[in-house]
């Protein structure tokens, strides 16, 4: 009898220290007893809170703005965004849509927008078209330097073409090339603020002169070679006006002296 009390009391005290160490890890982990149930609660809350949203009349879209379009169309815009109205405002993720749209030739950056409860905003900034580069067709540069399009016929006036550039230099050393254009459209602005000529017809670009400019007007060339510009823009600018007082026409003008700026050569007629 004794023994079988000990087996029992035993057996009760193993119990007790079992339930206790449960008690005690029952209230180490209360916190996650209650946030556990809460989260799954609040996961599928929110899930149908989201679909709630989305197919409510109240986020349908009812209109998409596109502003910024001077060379594109809107309509264009619209068909890449595959964005159309009578979809949820919450569907359309917003940089996909826009890498769509910046697909257009005439887009250089594109920002889309939420305007809630039902209109999504498209804003369009174009490229803006600074000189012709002639590479195998004739192709549309900005100030940049970005080559963004193939010229048709009626763009193919009003602008100084760049040439010296190939297809290929443009593919394979694409910053270089574009350093190169950003030159060329520099070098014309500082002729033009100069007040030289506005009739500039071509500029060429060779890795060895640098760059010569050729005017449509008695077809005088101008070679100001790799640097200085600004500072050759200006002699030009003197030796045209005195060659003009002395009624001379000249050719040729040689601005290109690696080391003296001011130094100029000249060609007549």
């Amino acid at each position: 009898m004794k023994g079988r009390n000990r087996r029992t009391t035993e057996t009760y005290w193993t119990l007790g220290a079992k339930v206790a160490a449960f008690a005690a890890k029952l209230k180490r982990n209360w916190l996650w007893i209650i946030i556990l149930p809460c989260l799954a609660a609040l996961g599928f809350g929110g899930n149908w809170a989201y679909w709630f949203l989305r197919d409510t009349p109240f986020f349908k879209l009812d209109r998409i703005t596109v502003t910024g379009c001077r060379q594109s169309n809107p309509e264009e815009i619209l068909k890449l965004s595959e964005v159309r109205t009578g979809m949820s405002i919450f569907d359309p993720d917003l940089d996909v849509v826009a890498d769509k749209i910046w697909q257009h030739q005439w887009v250089r950056s594109v920002k889309v927008k939420r305007s809630y409860p039902r209109e999504l905003n498209i804003i369009v900034a174009e490229h803006r078209p600074a000189v012709l580069v002639a590479m195998g067709g004739i192709y549309l540069a900005d100030s940049d330097g970005n080559v963004f399009k193939r010229a048709v016929k009626m763009e193919e006036t009003g602008f100084p073409v760049v040439t010296g550039i190939t297809r290929e230099e443009y593919i394979n050393s694409g910053e270089h090339s574009r350093m190169k254009l950003r030159e060329a459209v520099s070098l014309i602005k500082m002729i033009w603020d100069r007040g030289v000529s506005a009739n500039i017809s071509e500029v060429h670009v060779d890795p060895v002169s640098g760059y010569t400019v050729f005017f449509a007007d008695g077809g005088m060339e101008v070679r100001f070679g790799k640097s200085g510009f600004d500072e050759r823009a200006v002699v030009l600018k003197a030796v045209l006006d005195e060659a003009e007082r002395r009624k001379l026409r000249p050719s040729a003008v040689f601005l290109d002296n690696e080391f003296r700026t001011d130094w100029v050569a000249m060609r007549l007629r």
